[in-house]
């Protein structure tokens, strides 16, 4: 057998051998991986939503350089999952939405503003917590939400899928008065 073609029978295993290892470690090296269709939970709709693991120590990580809105100098980006499966880059920016003594009581709770870099018409806001990081993003084509699913698991959907609709569970505890209501009580209500 001729030694360079023998060489050639090498070679081409070999390259395809590190060309796959090259994608499999470009698409496992980003903060979004996408799950297949048999990785996600049972309840997805498998047609309306994207389902993503999520490496929420390196986002956090990332977030962290965020400067404030309005006073920030640098241009963070962070890619964030779109409806359609795409990943796109974001600017982000520090948003606080609290009161100053507010947010000391509760450090753990961040929010950010997010302009689109590959589609600029995309704008939307960010919140990360302990109970998980969470998204709204709008644009032309409407508005997708970035929900916690449980663990490192996430789902990207458009509001307007119908996947949106869940039943509402208010939280917040009813409060009957000890005290009755005065008549000075009653019109500032309804004023």
């Amino acid at each position: 057998m001729n030694s360079g073609l023998a060489m050639k029978l090498v070679k081409f295993p070999l390259f395809l051998c590190l060309l796959l290892v090259q994608s499999t470690v470009l698409a496992s090296s980003g903060l979004w991986t996408p799950l297949s269709i048999a990785q996600r939970s049972i309840d997805a709709d498998r047609e309306l939503e994207r389902q993503f693991r999520l490496d929420k120590q390196a986002l956090q990580r990332q977030l962290s350089r965020a400067g404030f809105e309005g006073r920030s100098s640098t241009d963070f980006t962070l890619e964030l999952p779109l409806a359609d499966g795409r990943i796109q880059r974001f600017r982000v920016e520090q948003s606080p939405i609290m009161a100053p003594e507010l947010a000391a009581k509760f450090p753990d709770f961040k929010s950010y503003r997010v302009q689109g870099v590959d589609d600029p018409a995309l704008s939307g806001r960010l919140s990360l917590s302990k109970k998980g990081f969470h998204g709204m993003i709008s644009g032309p084509q409407g508005t997708l939400y970035i929900d916690p699913q449980g663990g490192e698991r996430y789902r990207v959907y458009d509001r307007n899928s119908g996947n949106a609709v869940k039943s509402f569970q208010c939280g917040v505890k009813s409060h009957t008065l000890d005290a009755p209501v005065t008549t000075s009580a009653r019109r500032a209500a309804l004023r």
